[in-house]
């Protein structure tokens, strides 16, 4: 009898693993260079941010609008005072700030998915995807900006990750909730845009627990265990939440947060100081329907109407989107009034809902699309398949260093492409056991999604990174989540 040599039928498959783990892991670690060396160059520069000239205003008059909360105008004015009395730029302690804090933010998520089953804890890989998603460029550069959505951004995915505590690991306290509302009050008091969005948010994993408990409750009455319920009672905390703690005191918790964000704004904004229109449902139709629709339905509008506007107004305002704000609802109101501007407003709507549905509907889609596809939005932009506005944004972060600000970001367009977009595809495909780990995104999936319907239905302006960059942050756990599934655990 002869021995032969054995061979696993594995070794083939693991080598091809580990050589594309390393080529994965290089075009991470360049990413993560060209972030850093990126920071040293830009610590002491400020883009050139419209916004942020008014939030510079602010921190001296603390006197907002309606569309400018107070939070980040007192905040900015004590890290001017504190920057002054240690003789630094205050952009400089600014940035300093915010990047730690964005760092420990993403690092919570990242350390919480990972730990989650099927997963073993790994320090060194939390700290290595905690720093490839904090330097993507554009959670990095605005990191580096006098404005509000390093903070907002940091306070979201703190409020997810406990959101996701709270719905799928059903767990329900006081100390939780606290979380919660904290964090909420901090994004609902730097952007005007959370208030709703991000309470849309938290009643809708209200709403999804109590869904959850009714399903179970359902299934125990017939005397049958679904594999859902056995899932989860195999996983339920030692100490369950009664209703108290379960829905009733986290629905008083978030009455009471939206309550004390509406008596702050009340206090403390004037509407209308700063000659912006209110946003209302008729501007909104404005923005998102009649723009850039208005010349080519100019004909089919009543006679009052186009005896207010000529047709080269009409041409003007669908020049570009900052006409709805700032040149057509103005001109409207002080020729007709508010209440009557108003109603133009709805019967240029319908007019256009008309005659371009299906130009409106593909326009609002391709919107909502572009969101959720923020990685490779820019790369669909150049496609003529999507259309983003990030040429803006690039233009702003320049300051610093061009080149380097126009190559880091081609570098993460194509790199992340390759990365994500491989990864995932072999982990969904061989690696299907892992679709329970990436399903605990599902907070973070429900954000990004609302966010891209937010601005995408109610605003016509095309897609702007910094409205979602919880967008970035998903798809970048759901990458790290593809990665770990993919190499750092036995394929069964």
């Amino acid at each position: 009898m002869t021995n032969e040599p054995t061979h696993s039928p594995r070794t083939p498959l693991r080598a091809l693993r580990l050589i594309f783990m390393i080529l994965l892991l290089c075009a991470m670690c360049a990413q993560i260079v060209l972030g850093i060396f990126w920071i040293t160059k830009n610590l002491g520069v400020i883009p050139g941010f419209g916004d942020t000239t008014e939030y510079l205003e602010l921190s001296e008059t603390f006197a907002p609008d309606e569309y400018r909360p107070i939070l980040f105008p007192m905040l900015l004015r004590l890290i001017r005072m504190a920057a002054a009395q240690m003789n630094i730029p205050y952009q400089t302690l600014l940035y300093g700030i915010q990047l730690v804090v964005s760092y420990f933010a993403i690092f919570t998520a990242v350390r919480y998915f990972a730990n989650s089953a099927p997963f073993h804890p790994n320090l060194p890989l939390e700290l290595f995807f905690t720093t490839y998603i904090w330097t993507l460029p554009m959670i990095l550069w605005f990191n580096c900006c006098v404005l509000t959505d390093s903070f907002a951004l940091s306070a979201l995915i703190w409020m997810l990750v406990l959101l996701t505590i709270y719905v799928k690991d059903e767990i329900s306290n006081s100390l939780i909730w606290i979380g919660i509302v904290v964090t909420y009050l901090l994004q609902a008091l730097m952007r005007s845009d959370r208030t709703y969005s991000a309470c849309f948010m938290i009643v809708g994993c209200i709403i999804m627990r109590a869904l959850h408990g009714l399903f179970r409750a359902i299934a125990r009455k017939i005397r049958r265990r679904s594999v859902y319920d056995e899932e989860h009672l195999r996983h339920r905390p030692r100490r369950p939440s009664g209703p108290l703690w379960t829905y009733l005191f986290p629905v008083i918790m978030t009455v009471a947060a939206v309550m004390i964000v509406l008596g702050v704004n009340s206090v403390t904004q004037t509407p209308g100081s700063r000659g912006r229109i209110t946003t209302n449902l008729p501007f909104v139709l404005l923005d998102r329907v009649v723009w850039p629709n208005m010349a080519n339905n100019y004909e089919y509008f009543p006679d009052e109407i186009r005896d207010v506007i000529t047709i080269e107004e009409a041409r003007e305002f669908d020049s570009h989107n900052n006409q709805v704000m700032y040149q057509m609802a103005p001109l409207l109101e002080e020729r007709v009034g508010k209440e009557k501007a108003s109603e133009y407003y709805v019967t240029m709507a319908k007019v256009v809902w008309e005659h371009d549905r299906r130009k409106v509907i593909r326009d609002t889609a391709g919107t909502v699309a572009a969101f959720l596809m923020m990685p490779q939005s820019e790369t669909l932009n150049r496609w003529k398949l999507l259309e983003a506005n990030t040429g803006w944004n690039i233009k702003c972060m320049t300051g610093g260093d061009e080149r380097l600000t126009r190559f880091m970001f081609s570098y993460y367009m194509y790199s992340f492409c390759l990365v994500f977009c491989t990864g995932s595809i072999i982990c969904w495909f061989i690696l299907k056991m892992y679709r329970k780990a990436v399903g605990r995104l599902s907070c973070f999936i429900g954000m990004s999604v609302l966010l891209a319907l937010w601005f995408g239905l109610g605003d016509g302006a095309i897609v702007n990174d910094r409205y979602a960059l919880i967008v970035l942050v998903t798809w970048g756990l759901g990458w790290m989540l593809a990665f770990m599934g993919l190499f750092c655990k036995e394929s069964v």
